[in-house]
């Protein structure tokens, strides 16, 4: 009996982490290992489905080229995507496209709203960005990104 127990423990114990690992975790370990044909399999189709965490991190592939061609326009579909369910990471990197221009037409207004959402998150490194935009802001671009702030939560994010 107590070796009947001691093998049931033994596999319960070794597959944990399979059991425990769903497929966002096997996307992401694909990635970080650099199978990123698998990992860009995986997160498409959790993206297509809705996951928020997939579409940013598909939205990171498009950026970086890892498994795609650089490509901004899908990267931006797919971090739009991830920002308007509410991911906190992807709206600070939205507001981080609008301030450089990425893929985007630079806008410090747009930029400080979706740095706004995503502090309000609790994502501290977009209020920090929030900050440092508003410093070269005039008070009625301020002003203005304030009022689009509350906008885009009244929307549930779809201000873009």
């Amino acid at each position: 009996m107590k070796l009947r127990f001691l093998a049931i423990a033994t596999f319960t114990f070794l597959t944990m982490g399979t059991v425990l690992a769903g497929p966002f975790e096997d996307g992401v370990a694909a990635d970080n290992r650099g199978d990123y044909a698998i990992a860009l399999s995986i997160f498409r189709r959790l993206a297509a489905g809705g996951d928020a965490n997939a579409q940013l991190r598909l939205s990171m592939m498009y950026d970086r080229g890892r498994g795609v061609s650089r490509n901004s326009t899908e990267e931006l579909k797919w971090l739009r995507a991830a920002a308007r369910k509410g991911n906190a990471q992807a709206q600070s990197n939205l507001g981080v496209a609008y301030t450089k221009g990425q893929g985007v037409v630079q806008d410090d207004v747009r930029a400080y709203a979706w740095f706004s959402i995503s502090a309000q998150a609790g994502n501290e490194a977009a209020m920090t960005n929030r900050n440092v935009v508003e410093k070269r802001m005039t008070p009625k671009q301020i002003a203005d990104a304030q009022q689009l702030t509350l906008v885009c939560l009244q929307r549930l994010w779809k201000c873009d």
